[in-house]
């Protein structure tokens, strides 16, 4: 009598698996391999105090060196290890920027963001105006 297919297939599995086990047993003696990052400390949250300090630092800076951009507040926490140098930590000095702007600790012209494009249409006070401009920059294709 042949065993069917699916016999084979759970013989198999049940082997596979006893091998992952053996060898995870083994890894566990040796202890070679590193610990998941699921098992390492949490994350530190900022203290009040700290967030304090952090947003006198971001006035401060801002009202000093004014016009500064918000890289340039980041750059600067960070070398005072204020906020980490990640993607988190410029949020941080990103919210504290925007929350002082908007509480008016920060007058707006003081953060600037030269890396936005501003395009405006021409446009003219009267139709003189505008007529002479034209005149002015008007070329002809010979």
């Amino acid at each position: 009598m042949q065993p069917s297919l699916l016999s084979c297939r759970l013989s198999m599995s049940f082997a596979y698996r006893a091998r992952q086990s053996e060898r995870c047993a083994e890894m566990k003696k040796n202890q070679s391999y590193d610990p998941s990052p699921i098992n390492q400390p949490k994350r530190k949250r900022a203290t009040p105090e700290e967030m304090q300090e952090r947003r006198d630092f971001v006035v401060d800076f801002c009202r000093e060196f004014a016009p500064v951009s918000v890289r340039g507040v980041y750059y600067q926490a960070t070398v005072r290890n204020l906020v980490e140098k990640t993607e988190g930590g410029y949020k941080k000095i990103q919210r504290e920027v925007l929350q002082a702007r908007r509480e008016k600790q920060i007058p707006y012209r003081q953060v600037t963001d030269n890396s936005r494009s501003f395009y405006q249409v021409k446009s003219h006070d009267s139709l003189s105006n505008a007529a002479e401009s034209f005149a002015y920059t008007y070329k002809r294709d010979f």
